[in-house]
C-alpha cells in the first residue's frame, strides 16, 4: 500500500508536465509501476525528480545501487558511496513540440553522509557523466553530446522513503566551444528497497 501510495503522489505532482507527450508519461509510469513492483534491477533504491530552471521543466527516474562497503563512520553517521542511472526529459516551456525537449541519460557515483536508522537526515553529493540528445535548449547551449553533471542534495529518510531537495549543474567543462550550462532545482521521492 505505501509503494502505490507514492506513485499516487507523483501522478498528481507529474501535472505540472501538462506539455508533455501522452506516450511519453505513459511510458513513464508504467516504468515507475514496474520498478517499484517487482525491484527488476535489484536496486537498494529508486525514484524520482521533478524541477525546473527559468523555462526548462525536469522529469527524471533514477535507480541506485549501494557499494559493498561504507567508507567511513563519524560516530552515529557514516558516509557511504552509491551508484546511480538515471533518465530524465527536459521540456522547454517555449516550445512545447517533440524539438523542445531533450532526452538525458546520467551515471552519478554519489556520496552519502547519513545516519543509520529508518528517520534521519542525509547530505549528499556527486560529480558524474552525461549523454544528453540535442545540445541546445532555449538559450542555453551545452556544446555537445557529453556534458558533466554536479549534485548537492539534502534530505530526509522516512523509513523506506526519502525526499530531498537538489541543486543539479550540467556543463561541459570547456570540452566543447559552446559551454553556458544549466542549472535545475529539484525536489526528489524515492524508496528504499
Amino acid at each position: 500500500m505505501k509503494k502505490i501510495s507514492l506513485v499516487f503522489i507523483l501522478l498528481i505532482n507529474f501535472n505540472i508536465y501538462a506539455n508533455e507527450s501522452l506516450i511519453w508519461r505513459t511510458a513513464m509510469f508504467s516504468t515507475i509501476f514496474t520498478f517499484y513492483g517487482t525491484n527488476f534491477f535489484e536496486t537498494i533504491e529508486s525514484g524520482m525528480d521533478f524541477g525546473n530552471y527559468e523555462d526548462v521543466y525536469f522529469a527524471r527516474i533514477n535507480l541506485r545501487w549501494k557499494s559493498k562497503y561504507n567508507l567511513a563512520n563519524f560516530g552515529n553517521y557514516s558516509l557511504n558511496s552509491y551508484h546511480s542511472f538515471a533518465f530524465a526529459k527536459w521540456q522547454s516551456e517555449i516550445d512545447v513540440t517533440d524539438k523542445g525537449s531533450i532526452t538525458v541519460v546520467d551515471y552519478n557515483p554519489i556520496f552519502r553522509i547519513e545516519k543509520l536508522n529508518s528517520f534521519s537526515p542525509f547530505l549528499e553529493y556527486s560529480i558524474g557523466a552525461s549523454l544528453i540528445s540535442d545540445y541546445e535548449i532555449n538559450e542555453h547551449k551545452l556544446g555537445g553530446a557529453f556534458s558533466f553533471n554536479h549534485i548537492l542534495g539534502i534530505g530526509y529518510k522516512f523509513n523506506q522513503f526519502n525526499v530531498s531537495i537538489k541543486y543539479q549543474h550540467y556543463s561541459n567543462n570547456g570540452i566543447y566551444k559552446e559551454n553556458t550550462g544549466i542549472n535545475f532545482y529539484l525536489l526528489s521521492f524515492s524508496y528504499n528497497y
